[in-house]
């Protein structure tokens, strides 16, 4: 190994600086993306870094998503990946807690469709560490290089300690961004509130509801179907749709062939339900 391929950085003086520095960017930006385009810059003068992501794992699918990832060299970057935790070495660090060091990325047979992509952008070696902080496992940080045998083992445990810091900042922008949210549902919750209570007639309420929900709850829509005792159907009495709709108010299904997924079954009284999918077949 040539002398060019040893990290830039030569004392333990010099690390203590960057990691200053880090703490610094850190302080300066609530913006991950904007953190990492800036860390991508700062760390190359004390360690062989090219590429800087961060990977979150997603607890409702079991997955990891690539939050962001920045360079410091010309690199068609595109994020928003997700990929299965076994499939990924962020996913593999999750699980783990343990650091990934590949010095040679031709020599690395996992990870197929993310190694792919890292050849693709020049890489040639990189390492993951975990960002995680006294509350939660996170997900993982990664360094890549355009060069081989870019990290050592002092290289390593530097960039974990740049995980530490990293991992305290990402939690503390997720707990903020799950406060505005909270607090937007909350406020839509009392304008909803107050709509219901300014409305009389039903139609009104559900056009005044379909312009508030779509900013805090997706959807394509808003309908009202009622149960009719005496003929033992659902009819659809009202409909809003944000979308053009063959479907139309009038519309009426036997509640015993009424599908999981389309009206519901409420023939007798049951908790909300959600559907993810309409698997059934127009009739």
């Amino acid at each position: 190994m040539d002398r060019d391929s040893f990290s830039p950085c030569e004392t333990v003086a010099e690390r203590y600086q960057a990691l200053l520095e880090v703490a610094e960017a850190i302080s300066a930006h609530r913006d991950l993306h904007e953190l990492f385009r800036d860390l991508a810059r700062r760390l190359p003068r004390v360690v062989q870094v090219n590429f800087v992501s961060l990977s979150l794992h997603d607890p409702a699918r079991n997955r990891m998503r690539l939050q962001t990832i920045q360079a410091n060299v010309p690199a068609d970057l595109v994020g928003g990946h997700e990929e299965p935790l076994d499939e990924t070495p962020a996913g593999s660090v999750w699980q783990s807690q343990q650091p990934v060091l590949v010095p040679d990325l031709t020599e690395q047979a996992r990870w197929p469709n993310v190694t792919q992509r890292m050849q693709e952008d020049g890489i040639n070696s990189f390492c993951v560490v975990p960002l995680t902080t006294a509350v939660r496992q996170l997900g993982a940080m990664g360094f890549a290089s355009l060069r081989k045998h870019a990290y050592g083992v002092g290289d390593l445990e530097f960039l974990q300690e740049v995980g530490k810091q990293v991992a305290v900042a990402v939690d503390n922008v997720l707990h903020h961004q799950d406060l505005v949210h909270d607090r937007d549902r909350l406020r839509l919750l009392l304008e909803v509130t107050e709509s219901i209570a300014s409305h009389r007639d039903l139609g009104e309420l559900l056009q005044d509801l379909a312009q508030r929900l779509p900013s805090i709850v997706p959807f394509d829509y808003i309908n009202v179907v009622l149960h009719e005792p005496t003929r033992n159907v659902m009819r659809l009495w009202l409909l809003v749709a944000s979308v053009p709709s063959t479907i139309s108010p009038g519309l009426e299904m036997p509640v015993e062939e009424s599908p999981a997924d389309g009206f519901g079954r409420i023939s007798s009284p049951s908790p909300s339900m959600i559907c993810r999918r309409n698997t059934a077949s127009p009739s």
